[in-house]
C-alpha cells in the first residue's frame, strides 16, 4: 500500500492543486482523506483558553464518528466568510 501526505497552506490549496491530485489518482484505486488543520491564533488561545480545545476535540470526535458534512469548495469558501 502505497500512501502520500500532501500539507500544504490554506493560501496553496488551489482547484488546481485539487485537479492535480484527481488526475494523480485517475485510473487506480485509491481512498482519499482531506484534513484540515487550522492554526489558531493567539487571540483565539487567550479568549477561549480550555473551552477552544475541549470543542475541538469534540468536532474531531464527531468526525471519527463518520458524522462529518460533506459540502463543496464553494460552500466552504461561502461558509469561511462568515
Amino acid at each position: 500500500m502505497v500512501q502520500a501526505t500532501f500539507t500544504i497552506s490554506g493560501e496553496e490549496f488551489t482547484e488546481e492543486v485539487f485537479k492535480k491530485i484527481k488526475n494523480y489518482l485517475r485510473g487506480q484505486s485509491a481512498s482519499v482523506t482531506i484534513r484540515i488543520e487550522t492554526i489558531p491564533s493567539e487571540a483565539m488561545l487567550t479568549e477561549s483558553g480550555s473551552n477552544y480545545f475541549l470543542q475541538l476535540d469534540q468536532s474531531l470526535a464527531e468526525l471519527d464518528r463518520g458524522e462529518g458534512l460533506p459540502f463543496s469548495k464553494e460552500e466552504f469558501e461561502a461558509l469561511a466568510k462568515k
